[in-house]
C-alpha cells in the first residue's frame, strides 16, 4: 500500500518524546467523539427527567397540603348541600388548574 494513502485515514493525536509522533484512526476518533455525546446526551437527558419528576412532585405535595389545610371549607360546601360528587370534581380541576398554571408561568 501507499504511505500516502495509509496516512490520509490517520491523524496525528500527539508528540512523544521517544517515537516522535503518535497517529491515530480517523474512524476511531470519530467512534470516541461520538460515544462521548451520546453519553453526554444520555446523561443530560436522565438528570432533566428526574429533575421534571421532582418537581412534580413537590408541586402535588403543595397542592395536597393547600388541600388538606381547607378541609373545613369543604366541609362547609357539603353542609350547605353540595355533594361529594361535585366536591371531589371542584378538587380536580382546582389541580388541573393549577398544574397547567404553574408549568405555563414556570412560578410555584
Amino acid at each position: 500500500m501507499d504511505s500516502n494513502e495509509i496516512l490520509q485515514k490517520m491523524i496525528p493525536i500527539g508528540l512523544d518524546e521517544t517515537h516522535g509522533y503518535r497517529y491515530t484512526e480517523k474512524n476511531m476518533m470519530y467512534e470516541m467523539f461520538y460515544g462521548t455525546n451520546a453519553l453526554v446526551s444520555f446523561l443530560c437527558s436522565y438528570l432533566g427527567i428526574v429533575f421534571l419528576l421532582i418537581c412534580a412532585a413537590l408541586l402535588a405535595l403543595k397542592q395536597l397540603t393547600e388541600t388538606t389545610d381547607n378541609v373545613y371549607r369543604y366541609g362547609l360546601l357539603q353542609k350547605l348541600g353540595t355533594t361529594r360528587r361535585q366536591i371531589n370534581r371542584t378538587l380536580f380541576i382546582q389541580t388541573a388548574v393549577f398544574f397547567t398554571e404553574t408549568s405555563h408561568t414556570g412560578n410555584v
